[in-house]
């Protein structure tokens, strides 16, 4: 399968590293705004994320943030313009590398590459199991089964899936709908009790994945294969 890359900030006319990752066949996905960028990311579960300072209609941090509730996936931001108390707040959410100085082709492709690299030994192609393969999810291909039979999720469904079952953590409902709704959605927040019961439906079958927290949100558990 070939790496995705997902570019974020800049435009295909504008982005330097663009056809030399497509000369090099990965897959590569261009999104100029953060919205696009967010439903992006969801759909192609990409291998490496770069960031330009240029994105202009969400804040980094925000995108950063949202990215990491999701995925250990390594994130690049760029920018000549980033300020040292900018890096730093980026780094402590999880940035894995901030260039701020004038990138080279060759010094892009080869710090995107290295961390595409570390990352493809930690995560076994994104495939995860739960209860000696009770529960199996392939992130990339938006499929998952239940004792080996595959299960029919919608597009939410999935999505609650797979950022419940990507942190150990209590979700809010407010989370939930910012990280597995379209980002301008504008519903019921008790929506998601409605998703979230169809989706026990589905996979609870012999063990509980999905539980409530009273007052706060929903929990994910399960021992991990």
């Amino acid at each position: 399968m070939k790496e995705r890359i997902l570019i974020i900030g800049q435009r295909r006319s504008e982005h330097p590293f663009y056809p030399f990752w497509i000369n090099k066949a990965y897959r590569v996905f261009l999104c100029a705004k953060g919205q696009e960028a967010w439903e992006c990311f969801l759909r192609e579960s990409p291998d490496l994320v770069m960031i330009d300072k240029s994105l202009e209609d969400m804040e980094i941090s925000t995108l950063l943030t949202y990215i990491r509730h999701m995925s250990t996936v390594p994130v690049m931001i760029t920018g000549e313009t980033i300020s040292t108390e900018e890096a730093l707040k980026l780094l402590s959410l999880e940035a894995d590398l901030i260039c701020r100085d004038s990138l080279s082709i060759v010094e892009g492709l080869a710090h995107g590459i290295r961390l595409m690299s570390r990352w493809e030994g930690k995560n076994n192609n994104h495939v995860k199991s739960w209860n000696q393969r009770d529960l199996v999810i392939d992130f990339p291909c938006h499929e998952a089964w239940v004792k080996g039979k595959k299960i029919n999720l919608t597009p939410i469904e999935f999505r609650l899936l797979e950022v419940l079952s990507g942190k150990e953590k209590v979700f809010t409902r407010e989370e939930l709908i910012t990280l597995a709704f379209d980002m301008d959605y504008d519903g019921y927040d008790r929506t998601v009790d409605v998703h979230i019961k169809n989706l026990r439906g589905k996979i609870q079958l012999n063990y509980t994945y999905i539980v409530t927290v009273r007052g706060l949100g929903y929990r994910f558990e399960g021992k991990s294969d």
